[in-house]
């Protein structure tokens, strides 16, 4: 199913926030990612974050228009050879924000199926601390739900010296077949 086609129907189906523009800006897993840079000690600002839109820039502003679904048609080539390529090499395609060595960024990257990234689902809000000490098993908090994710995120404190990789709010179901 071509990816113009699954946003709509996860919009149609509630899956979505009710602007599902909201969850392909990348905005929400940019500022998750800035709460927890700070709690790393980190100054960045969300600015600073380099977020990967899937929202053409042309429909990124306004109000939601039935014409959003049909221009998203522009994306489904590119997605689906990205799809394709990903399990080419048995890997599956997740939106993350990443956020080490002071940098942080959001969007789509491959994972190989036994990360455990790739093993999140639906509405699942993850997030992996990869540390010198863990780099080949990351430390996990994972999160059920869109609702628990409101609550206030605590990580005190957070090193540093870790790398973190949050998969939240933009759902797997743009890229499982």
């Amino acid at each position: 199913m071509p990816f113009s086609a699954l946003v709509k129907r996860a919009w149609e189906n509630g899956l979505t926030e009710p602007d599902p523009r909201d969850d392909l800006s990348g905005q929400d897993v940019a500022r998750k990612l800035l709460i927890l840079a700070r709690q790393s000690g980190s100054q960045l600002e969300i600015d600073d974050v380099d977020v990967q839109s899937l929202v053409p820039r042309n429909l990124a502003r306004g109000q939601l228009a039935p014409k959003f679904f049909g221009s998203l048609r522009r994306l489904d080539r590119k997605m689906a050879e990205r799809l394709s390529r990903a399990q080419s090499s048995g890997a599956v395609l997740r939106y993350v924000g990443i956020l080490k060595g002071g940098r942080a960024r959001a969007g789509i990257r491959e994972f190989p199926h036994d990360h455990p990234i790739a093993a999140t689902k639906g509405s699942d809000n993850i997030i992996a601390f990869t540390t010198k000490r863990y780099s080949r098993t990351p430390s996990l908090f994972r999160v059920r739900g869109r609702a628990q994710m409101s609550r206030r995120w605590e990580f005190s404190p957070i090193s540093s010296n870790c790398s973190i990789t949050c998969r939240t709010r933009i759902r797997n179901y743009f890229f499982t077949p």
